[in-house]
């Protein structure tokens, strides 16, 4: 799952109360309708319908920061952008410091 502070699983163990959104940053439906918690219980289940609801998040997340990078390009300040999106992201794959 693509997050703006870093990439993490939406199967994690700690997810299983968290009402937050997916991330924070994200306009898409899927953050302002459905809690982690409540797709990290599809995603354990089975439910199809996660891969849907992730598929939207992700290619949401994906097409905003491919914007932002083409303005940056377009502005002249690539390299700048690119040291504010990966000075944003962390490591969440061990579940430590989730978004």
């Amino acid at each position: 799952m693509l997050a703006s502070r870093g990439d993490y699983s939406i199967r994690l163990a700690a997810l299983a109360g968290d009402q937050q959104p997916l991330d924070d940053a994200c306009p898409c439906r899927v953050c302002s309708r459905y809690s982690r918690a409540y797709l990290r219980h599809l995603a354990v289940t089975g439910e199809l319908s996660v891969l849907r609801l992730l598929s939207i998040h992700n290619l949401t997340y994906t097409l905003r920061l491919m914007a932002g990078v083409r303005d940056a390009i377009a502005d002249g300040r690539f390299a700048a952008f690119r040291e504010e999106v990966e000075a944003g992201r962390e490591s969440t794959q061990s579940g430590e410091g989730l978004p």
